[in-house]
């Protein structure tokens, strides 16, 4: 009889009880030895973790200090990713002048645990309890023009390949332990969007990751 008793914390920390029972028996001419034994195995959450890195072949980033990862931008965009946490990415930063423009950012996932992880959500936090992106007009460009440009600003989000939206309950999606999978973020200003005139940033909330050593049915 196995049972698994799963606790599943926002993208990092997932704790996996598991309690095995073993039962044996053997048989040989008309005598009969009877071996049982238990064991109960209680690994640590140590055991368990999924990380966000720069670099695909080692892991590079800590917690206690973000790590700057530069986006590539198109006919002129900028920005980035300012702070990059081994358990979540902050400040992502894209600054636009006018549509067509985007910012595809490319960074790495780690499986440096015991498990295959399997991706069950991908998620981005509100910035002010409104908005997952705020656009702020700068000095001399009209505000109310930003906030119309704005509407034609999205992210996307490329986890090895495959595109998530943000909420979605995913299912499929593993990482063996001792693997890595690039994850790409892209802001796109729509050709047939609305023009400022001026500049402005685009900020948006922190991007996480949910990991389960079980799938998602």
């Amino acid at each position: 009889m196995k049972n698994i008793r799963k606790k599943q914390l926002t993208i990092i920390l997932i704790l996996v009880a598991v309690i095995s029972t073993i039962s044996v028996g053997f048989a040989a001419f008309s005598a009969t030895l009877n071996i049982s034994s238990s064991a109960t195995i209680t690994p640590n959450s140590e055991n368990f973790s999924v990380v966000f890195s720069s670099s695909q072949y080692a892991v590079t980033t800590n917690n206690n200090s973000g790590t700057v990862v530069s986006g590539v931008g198109t006919n002129g965009a900028q920005g980035g990713i300012t702070n990059l946490y081994q358990n979540s990415a902050t400040g992502l930063i894209a600054q636009f002048t006018e549509p067509g423009q985007a910012l595809s950012t490319t960074f790495y996932i780690h499986n440096t645990g015991e498990y295959d992880a399997y991706l069950t959500g991908v998620n981005i936090s509100n910035i002010n309890g409104t908005s997952y992106k705020k656009c702020t007009a700068a000095s001399d460009t009209t505000d109310s023009l930003v906030q119309s440009a704005c509407e034609g600003i999205n992210i996307v989000t490329t986890i090895n390949g495959q595109n998530y939206s943000f909420g979605e309950s995913i299912s499929g999606h593993k990482i063996e332990k001792g693997t890595s999978q690039p994850i790409v973020v892209v802001v796109s200003y729509a050709p047939d969007a609305s023009r400022a005139d001026g500049d402005f940033d685009i900020e948006f909330g922190d991007v996480s990751l949910e990991y389960s050593t079980i799938d998602n049915p």
